[in-house]
Order: C-alpha cells, then structure tokens, then sequence
C-alpha cells in the first residue's frame, strides 16, 4: 500500500540499461528481495513491503518497464517473459545473483515468470495474486478490462478516470455491474485513491501493456516447470484468491496458502523469505549503468528526501539548468532541453530539476517551500552532480527561486535568464496566492481531476488562468490539443497540494526587492502574446543590467533566441 513514498528510510535510483533506465526504491540492508507491484501503479505502492522486509533484507522495489520512472521496452506489445528477462537484466545491472522476490498480482505473474526462467537466480518467491485466465473469461479480459478512453478536447476521460478506479473497489471485473461482480470491500477514501488514479494516468494506455501480459500468461502450461520455493499466498477478500484452484495440481515445491488478513499474509511472507534466504549483499547505493539515450534521469538523494534530475550529455562549455513553472514539471522542458543542447552542438550540458513536491520529485521534508529553502536545495543537487558554476533559465514562478538562489551565493551563476517573471504588486500577490493555484484536494467524485484539467487547459486562453474574460485572454495560439492538455494536467495532478504550497510561499518573497540588488548579469524573456510582457519589461528595468527580450509565441523558435541571447552576452 502506498505510505510515505519518501520516507527516510528509502532511498531511489535508476539502472541504465544502454537506452533504457529502470528506477527503483531501497531500504534496509541483508539478503536481497526484490518487491514487484501490480498494473498499472510504481514501486512506490510497495514503500509499506519495503518498510517492513527493510528489517532483515535489502528490499528493491522496481518500476516494471513503462511504469512510474522505468522507460517502456522496446516491444510494442511485451509479453511477461520479456518483463521477466528485462528484470534479470536488472538484477545484473546491481549485481545480484541470487535474490528472493515478493510479487503482487501482475508483479506476482512476472516474478513467477522470472523464477522459471532463471531457476538459480531465484531463492524463494512468494506470488500474492497468481492468475489463470482461460478461454471465453480470457478473451473477456483482454477486449475490455485494459480499456481507456482516448483524451478529449473538453477532459471528459478525467470523470471516467476517476470513476474507473472507483469501480474497481466495487466490482471485479471493473467493467461488468453485476451482483455476481460486486465484492465486499469498503470504499475507501479520496486519499487513499488518488495515488493508484495517478499513477494510472502516468502509465498511459499504451505503457498498461503489462496487464494484457499477465492475462494472457499461461499459468497452467508453465507451472509444471516450477522447481524452487514459491508460496502461493492469497487474501481471502482478494478476488483472485481462487485462481491457483483451477489449476490440476502443482510441484511438491509449491506451497499454498489463504489468509483472513493481510497481516498474516505478510508475516507469513517474511517467514518463508527467513528460511529461504539467500547471502546478504552490499548494494551500492548510487545510480549505476551506461546509458546511451539523450536526456538521462538521475535521483539525487538529499538530506531532506529525493530529487529528479534530467540531464543531456556533458560538454565543454558551461551548463544550463532549467527550471520548470509552478504547477507543471521537468517533463514540460525535455523538448526545451534538448532543442537548447542541440544549439549549442552539445558543448553546453542542459540539466532540468523537479521542483519539490512535482513530477518525481516527492514532497519533500521542508520545513517550508520558500524560495530560500527550495534555493539551498538547488545548490545541494548541484553540488551533488559535480557543477562548480552555471547559467540559470527559468520560467514564470521558478523565475522567483532562480533570484533566490542568485542572491543566496550558494552556487556561483553566471547569467540569469527569467521568462514570463512573476514579477506582481502587492495586491496581485496576496490575490494569486489565493486563488492561482486550483484546489486539488482530493474529492470522493474526482471533482479534483477536472480542476487540475480546466487549470491546464483555460491557462492556454487566459492569464491568470481562472480570470476568464477578453481583457485576460492570451494573444497567442493556444496549444489544447487534448494530448497537450491531458500532459500538463498529469502534471498538476502530480503536483497535487503541493502546487498551492509552493505557490503561496513563492508570492511571499519580495521579488522586486530581490531583483534590484541581483548581481548577476540577467536576460528576461516574456513569450509573445503570453500576458507577461509589460511585466517582464518591468523586471528588466529594475534588475541592474538586465536586458530585456521577447520570445517567438511558437515554442520552436525558443531555444535558438535564448543561446544567442545568452551568447551575446558573453
């Protein structure tokens, strides 16, 4: 179950794997065990497994590919022995050889399948969730449980969305209302849901490959092959828990059991890991492997909890960090990024940071989401990647953090460059603090998620987005694509309370003040047609030496004007 994702005691890295990575969450010490979570969430559903087996094993929880932070495989349509050979490439990636693995529903499937490839690899391994779909059911299955409705223009699949995984509390399968399909679970709270609803929409409708594998697994052909310890261990409540009945007979080496309560399950879990232990590793905590792809994510764990950071390759020249607006991610610059080192023929390094409690940066354990705060964290991630000076390009309310950190002297910058400033009087400030962010609270009817998507579409038609009247409209294309907009709405659903958080605390910052004592030589952009003009221009007349210049309202056009602007300067 989802707990404190960024729990102390875990810590997060990737494996790359040449032109893949694979991320994946640690905790404790001992014999490894490798934690494999259901379609369509992340490892960081199993942190309360991994917080428990942490006690005597080194407890990996692993994204399965094209979930949470792991890239997707190569095949369109991966079966669950690709799922299960991708993982023992991961486990040689650590240099693991031997590991327990506690797999739950399309993680007990893969890990049952890795057991039978890689027979020695595997000490013992409890399958929680062992499925033996067949015939008329199958085919059931595979036409209509993986189904998602394509994005739409007015965010329709956002009431489905949520509505899906309601169900999915109520029935199984899903789809079919049925008495015959009710279950007798209770429903549990907006909370408890929004994590599994978000990690949903992360995973797409092509990255929840991994379902149809796991229906379509022939259990029964492959069982027979079976010859270490696998503890078929099933809640009672759980409506998989008959399954491994359908099937004739099993190997002597197949241990069966039902439990009344998941905690019994789980003792009885780290029993059988106990007895079958295999030698205790050292895993190095530290993200490891080539990898030969364009932008490469690496986890930076900080004193106060992990931090996502993209980067291209490194080049002589200085690096550019990119940092991304309030509400939205690093996700929303790879374009950006890439187009920017292109520029420069990879002679500069372009490094993108999630802000705290945004895309796969977790929430953090700030005291605060201040602009100082969030500018001495910056300089710490830096460090950590080795930069001993850099420019700085960032947007909208990340324009108040790159100042912060300017006047901080905690890392030495050598150009900053501000779009779209927020740069607000007094009483603009105290009203956007109020009102700017939407409420993303989660609500028993995902009210919320049509929220985080009427914010991510009407902010391509107005600025601010919630003041919706001709004088407020944008004078530019707006990009509202349903794609487009379905992106930056995973974006602020990500975000979650954390979007206000930071909103609040970025607009308490005496910006102005800040900008008129910056040292640093500085450019401000403002995008045409963006509703930020006449502001930018205003924060380049108060930043000492500060030119100020407008950008193309075409993205495309960005990246050549910022490095010629920037190289100008120099």
């Amino acid at each position: 179950m989802y707990q404190d994702p960024e729990n102390p005691a875990i810590s997060r890295h990737f494996v790359n794997l040449g032109d893949r990575q694979v991320h994946f969450r640690v905790a404790g010490s001992g014999p490894p065990l490798l934690v494999l979570h259901q379609s369509p969430t992340s490892s960081a559903e199993m942190a309360t497994e991994l917080i428990s087996f942490a006690d005597h094993f080194t407890a990996i929880g692993v994204d399965t590919p094209g979930f949470g932070e792991s890239d997707r495989l190569p095949e369109s349509k991966p079966d669950i022995t690709a799922f299960a050979r991708a993982l023992e490439d991961f486990l040689t990636a650590l240099g693991i050889e031997q590991t327990l693995i506690y797999g739950f529903h399309t993680g007990a499937i893969i890990g049952f399948e890795f057991l039978r490839l890689f027979p020695d690899r595997c000490a013992a391994a409890v399958i929680n969730g062992l499925v033996v779909f067949e015939g008329a059911e199958l085919e059931d299955f595979l036409a209509h449980y993986n189904f998602m409705p394509p994005p739409t223009a007015a965010g329709e699949h956002m009431a489905w969305t949520w509505a899906r995984l309601r169900d999915q509390r109520l029935f199984f399968p899903w789809y079919r209302k049925t008495p015959e399909a009710r279950m007798a679970f209770d429903l549990p709270d907006a909370d408890f849901q929004q994590p599994y609803a978000v990690d949903y929409l992360r995973a797409g409708d092509g990255g929840r490959t991994a379902y149809q594998a796991a229906f379509a697994y022939p259990t029964r052909q492959r069982m027979s092959d079976i010859d270490r310890p696998v503890f078929l261990l099933n809640y009672a409540q759980d409506p998989l828990a008959a399954h491994p009945e359908r099937l004739d007979a099993w190997p002597d080496c197949v241990h069966r059991e039902i439990f009344t309560d998941p905690q019994s399950l789980n003792e009885r879990a780290m029993q059988a890991f106990v007895e079958h232990a295999p030698p205790r590793v050292d895993l190095r905590r530290a993200s490891s492997g080539h990898f030969m792809g364009r932008l490469q994510k690496e986890i930076v764990n900080t004193g106060v909890g992990p931090v996502l950071v993209k980067f291209t390759a490194q080049g002589a020249g200085r690096p550019i960090l990119l940092l991304h607006d309030a509400g939205a991610s690093s996700q929303s610059l790879d374009a950006l990024a890439l187009d920017l080192a292109s520029q420069c023929a990879g002679q500069r390094q372009v490094i993108s940071v999630d802000l705290p409690g945004h895309g796969g940066t977790g929430a953090l354990r700030l005291a605060d989401y201040s602009a100082e705060s969030i500018a001495q964290l910056l300089a710490s991630v830096v460090a950590a990647l080795g930069v001993a000076d850099l420019d700085v390009l960032a947007f909208g309310a990340a324009s108040i953090v790159a100042v912060a950190l300017e006047r901080s002297k905690s890392i030495a910058i050598n150009t900053l460059l501000l779009v779209d400033p927020w740069l607000f009087s007094t009483q603009e400030r105290a009203r956007l603090a109020e009102t700017y962010a939407p409420d993303l609270t989660p609500g028993q009817y995902g009210e919320h998620f049509f929220a985080a998507w009427t914010f991510a579409r009407d902010s391509e038609l107005f600025w601010p987005w919630n003041v919706c009247n001709t004088a407020n409209a944008l004078q530019r294309p707006p990009e509202i694509l349903p794609e487009q907009t379905h992106a930056r709405t995973v974006d602020a659903l990500m975000a979650g309370m954390a979007f206000s958080r930071l909103v609040q605390a970025l607009l308490s910052y005496a910006f102005a003040d800040a900008l008129a004592a910056v040292e640093t030589p500085a450019l401000i952009f403002a995008r045409h047609g963006n509703g930020h003009e006449m502001r930018a221009a205003e924060a380049a007349g108060i930043c000492p030496g500060t030119i100020y210049n407008p950008l193309p309202a075409m993205l495309s056009g960005w990246a050549g004007k910022i490095i010629e602007s920037l190289e100008s300067r120099e």
